[in-house]
Parts: structure tokens; sequence; C-alpha cells
């Protein structure tokens, strides 16, 4: 019984610190972005769409640097990628 409670505490401090917590620091990033027009800006407004890209290349690049490319092709990478999300 004791192992079983220690997995699930074990699985529970995985998904904080593996999804919640970089969730919220992405969340927090946009807002500063977005500054003082997050009181009146739509999902549409261009601040908000800048915010939102600068996060998903953000989120590229890293995802570039962990499967082992450098910081250069990394972000060469991540903005070919974003860029054909945005012509989509």
């Amino acid at each position: 019984m004791e192992i079983l409670i220690l997995i699930l505490i074990l699985i529970g401090v995985w998904f904080l610190f593996k999804i919640v917590l970089p969730a919220i620091q992405m969340t927090r990033e946009q807002s500063k972005d977005i500054g003082e027009a997050s009181k009146y800006a739509k999902i549409n407004d261009p601040i908000v769409s800048n915010a939102i890209d600068k996060t998903k290349l953000k989120y590229l690049i890293k995802k570039y640097k962990e499967k082992g490319y450098g910081q250069s092709e990394a972000e060469v990478m991540a903005n070919d990628e974003l860029y054909k999300q945005i012509d989509k």
C-alpha cells in the first residue's frame, strides 16, 4: 500500500514539474509581453498574436535543442516551423 502511495506521489510531482509549471510560466511570459493591452486586447489583436508567436518560438527552439541541434540550427528550424504554421 505504501508503494502505491509513493508511486502516486511521484507521478503527481512529475506532472507538476513537467506540465503545470511550464504552462504557468508560458502564460506569465505572454501576459508580460502583452502588458497594459491585456485590458482591452482580444485574441485576434496583433499584440496578442505576437506574444503567442514569441512563446511558440521559444518552445520550438527548446524542442530542437533537446533533439541535439545547435543554437543557430534550432533557431532556423523553429522559424521555419513557425512560418509554416502561420501560413496555414
